[in-house]
């Protein structure tokens, strides 16, 4: 099932991808580094009092709604209840910033900014409540159809109406279409006609997310920070640099969330519902996949960095094609580190994210105002400290800590084929990076990536970390679109 959903998710995430791409793509040709630089810019400012909108209570949503079999208006009422309290504290919060502590040279822009910000948490709502309820083909559906009508506002705002406020509105375009046509199905098609509150409920809500509500309050307000730290040190031009090479990881981060987002729901009701060895067994086989699609990804953002930059966005873009690369750690971090998060959601033991919070997040901040301005061979870091140090502390300690936590609850760390895994592409890595030195032309670096990822493939073959096994698991869920395909062709001749 957890394949099947992945295939679906990456289906669904690949459309919806290739809607905001085309759209992204489209603004920055139009208006240039320097004006998405001042959007990216401004969403960081206000991401600083997002830590209110969430506090852990999306996880605690996530779990008690995944929990029931059915009959769970009440959760969700809980849920909704305590998200709309929250985000009316967002407003307020948002609005003081703006009056009396944030010295803002465009007021409008803050305003829309906080729209959108305002759109995403609302959507959000729905959208966790279909992923608890493993509605991945309704959800697929549901937000593609959001970023079409968010496509088609950008072609039309960069073309008939041209102004670049408007474009700034985009993502409030895309999550107000997002929760129109969410909000009926959760009556249609999820059964919740009436919401039923539960003061009880919302207390256990609160105790649940209560010891996440620091870790995950100041990781939202922290988000976009980067974008702040580089407007202040360089330039929105540079800010700009960064939100194009982010765009471009935002593809590949989709194709992350299409596993990443399920994991939870998954965990919890297997850990809850099978026994222990073989649950072992299975989460084994999700660790091994989670690792497949983090190395096979982060491999192909290092070998084609720099064509993907040149061809999207033409001559003058090269400081995104750096940053870009540097994205390669984000990846590996969040598919390494998720399915034991996850895990310990699910055993209930997520207050020790608490203990490293503030360290955390310290050496977190730190380490990315700090890198900004350094030089490595005669070029700036500038956004290619975004990446980095997000990866560098969920290593060490926090990681660290929870795989000696998994291991001490389990008896395993579940990685026994991952280990060899990650020495094959360090090697594959290593031999990317030598022959992108050897030619800066874009067929010479496309040809010498994709060299490097078909070895990639065929150690991981001949060591039998892939073995047909695992290609019958992951092809199993598809299979049966091949076979009516065929039957079609067969009657049609």
């Amino acid at each position: 099932m957890l394949i099947r959903n992945t295939y679906i998710n990456m289906a669904s995430n690949v459309l919806a991808a290739a809607f905001g791409f085309a759209s992204t793509v489209l603004v920055i040709r139009v208006y240039g580094a320097e004006v998405v630089g001042r959007i990216a810019y401004m969403t960081g400012l206000v991401g600083i009092v997002t830590f209110v909108v969430d506090l852990g209570i999306d996880q605690a949503g996530m779990k008690y709604i995944s929990q029931k079999a059915d009959d769970y208006a009440a959760e969700f009422a809980a849920y909704l209840f305590i998200k709309g309290i929250l985000l009316l504290l967002f407003l307020a919060a948002a609005s003081a910033c703006l009056v009396f502590l944030f010295r803002v040279d465009d007021v409008l822009l803050y305003v829309l900014i906080m729209s959108n910000l305002f759109w995403a948490t609302l959507a959000d709502i729905f959208k966790n409540t279909l992923t608890a309820r493993r509605e991945f083909v309704r959800l697929a559906l549901q937000t593609n159809i959001a970023r079409g009508a968010m496509l088609v506002a950008a072609i039309l705002f960069c073309t008939v109406w041209k102004n670049w406020y408007y474009v700034a509105l985009l993502p409030s375009i895309e999550f107000a279409c997002l929760v129109l046509v969410a909000a009926p199905y959760l009556v249609t098609g999820l059964g919740i006609r009436r919401l039923p509150l539960d003061r009880s409920l919302c207390r256990k809500y609160v105790r649940y997310a209560l010891p996440l509500s620091i870790s995950t309050g100041i990781s939202l307000s922290i988000a976009n920070l980067d974008k702040v730290f580089v407007g202040h040190l360089l330039d929105k031009t540079h800010v700009g640099y960064l939100a194009a090479a982010e765009k471009v990881f935002a593809v590949f981060d989709i194709l992350v969330k299409a596993l990443t987002q399920q994991l939870f729901p998954e965990i919890s009701y297997r850990l809850a519902n099978i026994r222990e060895q073989l649950f072992k067994q299975q989460m084994e086989k999700i660790v091994l996949m989670a690792n497949l699609m983090a190395t096979a990804m982060a491999l192909a953002v290092i070998a084609y960095a720099n064509v993907l930059i040149d061809v999207i966005y033409g001559p003058g873009f090269e400081p995104s094609a750096f940053v870009l690369k540097m994205f390669a750690a984000l990846i590996l971090a969040k598919l390494f580190f998720r399915p034991y998060h996850s895990l310990v959601y699910a055993t209930e033991k997520q207050a020790v994210f608490l203990w490293f919070t503030l360290p955390t997040f310290a050496v977190r901040i730190a380490l990315t105002y700090f890198l900004i301005p350094v030089s490595v061979g005669g070029a700036l870091i500038a956004g290619g400290a975004r990446p980095l140090p997000q990866p560098s502390a969920w290593v060490f300690p926090r990681g660290a800590f929870i795989l000696a936590l998994v291991r001490r609850t389990f008896g395993t760390t579940f990685t026994r084929p991952v280990r060899l895994l990650y020495v094959i592409f360090g090697l594959a890595a290593a031999a990317s990076m030598f022959l992108g030195r050897l030619t800066t032309h874009p067929v010479g670096e496309a040809a010498g990536g994709t060299a490097v990822v078909c070895l990639f493939f065929a150690a991981l073959w001949f060591s039998r970390i892939i073995r047909r096994e695992t290609l019958h698991e992951l092809l199993a869920p598809i299979r049966p679109i091949f076979r009516r395909w065929k039957g079609r062709d067969g009657d049609l001749e």
